[in-house]
């Protein structure tokens, strides 16, 4: 499962890890509102949540590579592919 853990019924998540580019949008968030916003959008397969201006989700259009980022959240919503 490539690191991911298996929370609630939404998401797989990673914690202190991010992935880089790869974005579709950015939006101000919650960590747990990322998964949501993820799985409505068109294209998104996977999220990163950081603390930047107090929380922001950047859904990605890829799952992967994954690498250390401190305070980070990775997801992928559980209709994803991993």
């Amino acid at each position: 499962m490539n690191n991911f853990e298996f929370i609630a019924d939404c998401c797989y998540h990673s914690v202190d890890r991010e992935i880089v580019g790869h974005d579709i949008v950015d939006t101000l968030a919650q960590a747990t509102e990322c998964c949501g916003l993820c799985a409505g959008a068109a294209g998104c397969h996977a999220y990163v949540w950081t603390n930047d201006q107090g929380g922001t989700c950047w859904l990605k259009n890829v799952t992967g590579p994954v690498s250390l980022k401190t305070g980070a959240i990775t997801g992928i919503p559980c209709d994803g592919t991993v």
